[in-house]
């Protein structure tokens, strides 16, 4: 089915009876014309350079509800159309992990590099994904997408009991980064991703729910893992503005000033 909106009839049955991986009644069939590897469905007929370039042409929200059945709502977007570019040959890769440790949250991991262009510096998002697991095949997933990727450093979010993921992945061999997030995180993904959003390209390789669930954010949105990766990988890799931050922190003192 051509999806639009979340709330529509598929996505009514999903939320209502539940689908067959989650013991519910329904068994969910999704086939989209590129799918997480960034793999053409059917490369014979639609070869992938053929699908980039109708989503080039569409934009992100007609070719994710037409194509990749998942809906993008129409609304007013804090994020427009990623652009989409393979990165050039020999850039240094830097991941940045945000763990979950069950329930509703999901693992995020964003991968890229930067690469200086005439004079403006460019960031390439190579690999991006979200999913949620038992805690062992985390380490696996995140091992093996590393070396995959031939991952120089990875930076873990450490505000919690994270520290012990950072821990058993140094294990693996693995050179790990420890990040403790403090800030408000709405600001943090509008200082770190929405900022330098214009000088960011996207992979084929990167997750399609991942970049949906960019484009879909908002302060209130259920999920919030795949952006939040993303602008930690944009600050690791030097972009955005710290500005924002500050600002908004001098407001809340002010605020609580003119309260009392």
């Amino acid at each position: 089915m051509q999806r639009w909106v979340t709330n529509d009839l598929a996505g009514y049955l999903i939320e209502t009876g539940g689908t067959t991986d989650s013991g519910g009644e329904w068994t969910l069939l999704s086939l989209p014309a590129i799918n997480s590897t960034g793999d053409p469905l059917w490369p014979e007929k639609f070869p992938i350079e053929l699908l980039l370039e109708q989503r080039e042409v569409m934009g992100e929200q007609y070719f994710s509800a037409m194509f990749q059945q998942i809906p993008v709502d129409i609304q007013d977007r804090i994020f427009q159309d990623p652009k989409y570019a393979e990165p050039p040959a020999g850039i240094k890769l830097h991941a940045y992990f945000d763990p979950a440790f069950g329930g509703s949250d999901f693992c995020s991991i964003a991968i890229g590099g930067t690469k200086q262009e005439n004079d403006d510096t460019l960031a390439y998002i190579v690999r991006g994904e979200i999913w949620k697991s038992h805690i062992d095949k985390m380490y696996d997933r995140v091992e093996k997408i590393c070396r995959d990727m031939n991952v120089t450093t990875i930076t873990i979010e450490t505000n919690q009991a994270q520290v012990l993921i950072a821990h058993e992945l140094r294990k693996r061999g693995l050179t790990v980064r420890e990040k403790n997030n403090t800030s408000n995180k709405h600001i943090r993904i509008m200082n770190f991703l929405k900022v330098p959003w214009s000088k960011i390209r996207f992979s084929k390789m990167v997750q399609q729910e991942f970049i949906n669930q960019i484009l879909s954010y908002n302060p209130v949105t259920g999920h919030d893992d795949a952006p939040d990766a993303s602008a930690g990988l944009m600050q690791v890799l030097g972009l955005g503005s710290p500005d924002l931050s500050k600002r908004f922190d001098y407001l809340k003192v002010l605020t609580r000033r003119i309260i009392w």
